[in-house]
């Protein structure tokens, strides 16, 4: 609290802007996912199609970031920004009046690159204007602002699909996202000061043969995955294997968005009492123990929702215990550009994730013994990771 108090109060605006944008293009992720079986029978299509529609929006998010970091190094913040809520207002608007579901899909491909922009570059822009420690903890509580979106979305989501109809999720997150654009161009105050003009291939040809980047943006990708596959199987899970109505699974949503939130109110807590370090080899413990867990109740006790919704949760709260790690890890490399060097590691985690993901996607099961399943492998991976950081370039105590 200290520290956000000695930030500017032009600084404050231009974080809560960017923070508020990053928000607004989140919900957009998992929205309209209460609707996802109406859709396929709107749409006159099958599950794995329309699970498609999470991974393009991801695999868009990824592409977009190549684009975005680059382009905000050279050109600044502000405008890519807003170009890019531009662009998902727009598409957003489209998809509600979609009737052809490749049509749809491509929408929501497009949406997530233009997300992409505040995504990534909320993170750069706060590297530009806090002083490491600023960043260990103004950063995080900016992160509660975006961390909201997740928490938020199926709520909205589910009231929507309860009371209107699926295109109306796409028209609110059209409104949200004209919303975020006006609130990002009055308040935000451009925090780049040197841009680069240097080639745009060169520069990534550089970034994507460090191998230590490519480590930590694919366990990135891992931490994001546990998200994303969530949100891949749990429509059918949720609503069919559990018996539960699209209200329920908004709440649920909100239920595991706290959960993250929590993880991100305590994460530098367990920074501070032991170490950046310590603290994201309990995460990857704790992913490790919920996916145990997970399994055992599949095994055991299938009919227990609260057993499950504990599991996830415990899943969910895992991340913002690891991802601190990661991020002071990419910002201690040498850098050509905090706005390439953001995108690109945050464009490999999503690249890493829309993989991942998509791999979920293509398999025909879609219950709680598959999540159970590929979060144990994610958190084996995770771990493995975590000791071959540890060898390579092992942190001080702090």
């Amino acid at each position: 609290m200290r520290d956000w108090i000695a930030v500017p109060q032009e600084t404050k605006k231009s974080l809560i802007a960017i923070a508020f944008a990053a928000f607004s293009c989140i919900l957009g992720i998992d929205i309209y996912t209460p609707s996802v079986p109406t859709m396929v029978d709107f749409f006159q299509t099958s599950n794995n199609m329309l699970q498609y529609a999470a991974t393009l929006f991801i695999l868009g998010a990824g592409i977009g970031m190549i684009l975005w970091g680059h382009l905000a190094d050279s050109y600044g913040r502000r405008p890519i920004v807003m170009i890019g809520i531009s662009l998902v207002t727009v598409t957003a608007s489209l998809a509600a009046t979609a009737t052809d579901i490749y049509f749809f899909l491509a929408m929501r491909f497009l949406q997530g690159m233009g997300s992409g922009a505040s995504m990534c570059l909320a993170r750069v822009i706060a590297a530009d204007l806090l002083t490491p420690r600023q960043l260990a903890t103004v950063g995080s509580t900016l992160g509660l602002i975006t961390g909201m979106g997740p928490m938020v979305a199926p709520i909205i989501g589910g009231y929507i699909e309860t009371t209107l109809s699926w295109q109306y999720s796409f028209v609110a997150y059209a409104l949200e996202t004209s919303l975020a654009l006006f609130v990002f161009g009055y308040l935000y105050t451009e925090s780049l000061h040197k841009p680069h003009k240097s080639s745009i291939f060169l520069r990534y040809f550089k970034l994507f043969t460090t191998a230590r980047l490519l480590a930590l943006g694919f366990a990135q990708g891992i931490l994001l995955s546990v998200i994303n596959s969530y949100h891949v199987i749990a429509p059918f899970l949720v609503m069919e294997e559990l018996k539960q109505s699209a209200m329920f699974y908004g709440w649920l949503g909100g239920f595991l968005a706290t959960c993250q939130i929590i993880s991100k109110i305590t994460a530098p807590f367990f920074i501070y009492r032991y170490n950046a370090r310590t603290s994201h080899l309990f995460g990857w413990a704790l992913l490790l123990s919920s996916s145990l867990l997970l399994l055992l109740r599949y095994i055991y006790q299938p009919d227990s929702t609260i057993l499950f919704i504990i599991c996830i949760g415990s899943a969910f709260y895992s991340i913002h215990l690891i991802v601190p790690y990661l991020f002071s890890e990419v910002m201690s490399l040498p850098t050509f550009g905090k706005g390439i060097l953001g995108a690109g590691f945050s464009a490999t985690a999503t690249l890493a994730s829309f993989m991942l993901s998509t791999l979920v996607a293509t398999l025909p099961y879609e219950g709680s013994g598959l999540l159970g399943s590929y979060y144990f492998v994610l958190s084996i991976i995770g771990i493995t990771l975590a000791v071959i950081f540890r060898s390579q370039n092992p942190l001080e105590q702090q």
